[in-house]
């Protein structure tokens, strides 16, 4: 049994000691089946309303311990299709980390920063899905980055100002953006 306390984007992966997959069922507050299907036999993903829901594990002839993860999405990447749409980060003054961001099969989506003087950023991406990720400033022209080559981050030499973060969906993962200023 889990509970939602707002709409979210839900991960779950299963498998035994020995490494066998084992197949989540997911079902509402009233025991209703939930259909909620996976590629291959990677992780069932699915966007949650706010709720309590069950979720039921089986592969037919499964028996011993199962370890299950839960990855909850913080943001819904959902319309920041643009830079008109882009989620609103906020202020940047030093690191901010935003972990659980979901990125389906090819979708781009974008994130808008703000850092109050010149600076040097360090931007790094963690997670399978993602293909690539450029910085635009605020009339729209993409920033020349540098790979960092103590962390493995894109390097960027920034004025004060708000820019945007547009990162490419490779296949349907969670990622996390590290911002260094």
């Amino acid at each position: 049994k889990f509970t939602l306390s707002e709409a979210s984007i839900l991960s779950l992966a299963a498998t035994t000691g020995s490494g066998m997959s084992v197949f989540p069922t997911f079902y509402d507050a009233q025991g209703n089946y939930l259909h909620v299907s996976s590629s291959g036999t990677g992780p069932k993903v699915a966007e949650f309303a706010a709720g309590t829901y069950y979720v039921s594990l089986g592969n037919g002839s499964m028996s011993g311990a199962v370890d299950v993860v839960f990855t909850q999405s913080k943001i819904l990447c959902t319309g920041n299709d643009s830079i008109e749409n882009a989620y609103n980060l906020g202020a940047i003054s030093r690191t901010k980390d935003v972990d659980g961001i979901y990125l389906s099969v090819g979708e781009t989506e974008y994130f808008k920063f703000t850092i109050s003087e010149d600076s040097t950023v360090l931007i790094s991406v963690s997670g399978s899905s993602y293909t690539s990720s450029v910085i635009y400033d605020e009339d729209d022209n993409e920033c020349i980055g540098e790979s960092d080559s103590d962390t493995g981050a894109d390097k960027f030499e920034l004025a004060a100002g708000t820019y945007y973060v547009e990162v490419m969906g490779g296949h349907a993962d969670f990622i996390s953006l590290n911002f260094n200023v």
